[in-house]
């Protein structure tokens, strides 16, 4: 039996590169949407001080702080569940030799709504 090689083409060298070149664009571009939005933050606390000198640290926190609310994390799990269950139907009316696939994949958005479900529900004893 006669081993058959192929030469590599300027195609499958570029490839790489240019996926490495755009998941760095995405990474960089997404660090400084979040330095932008910390500096805005700082900036409108900043102002805040400069109007109103009676601010208690309670209030400066709530400026500075996003802290998420459970109806987020509901909502968040209600989405994924959606996408969950979007998928297992796929995987229902696919052939059978890809029905196990398609259900593996559709396991994953199903267990992402579970983690928020988590945390709405710990969030909510937080509060209480």
């Amino acid at each position: 039996m006669e081993t058959v090689t192929q030469d590599a083409g300027p195609l499958d060298e570029l490839i790489p590169i240019v996926f490495a070149l755009v998941l760095g664009a995405i990474v960089i571009s997404a660090q400084w949407l979040i330095y932008r939005l910390k500096r805005t933050r700082i900036d409108a606390v900043r102002d805040a001080l400069a109007r109103r000198t009676d601010l208690d640290p309670d209030r400066l926190a709530a400026l500075i702080v996003k802290v998420p609310s459970p109806r987020a994390d509901l909502r968040r799990a209600m989405l994924w569940l959606a996408f969950g269950t979007g998928l297992f139907v796929v995987g229902l009316a696919a052939p059978p030799e890809a029905r196990r696939l398609v259900f593996g994949i559709a396991a994953v958005p199903g267990f992402v709504s579970l983690a928020y479900f988590a945390f709405f529900a710990l969030r909510l004893q937080d509060e209480a």
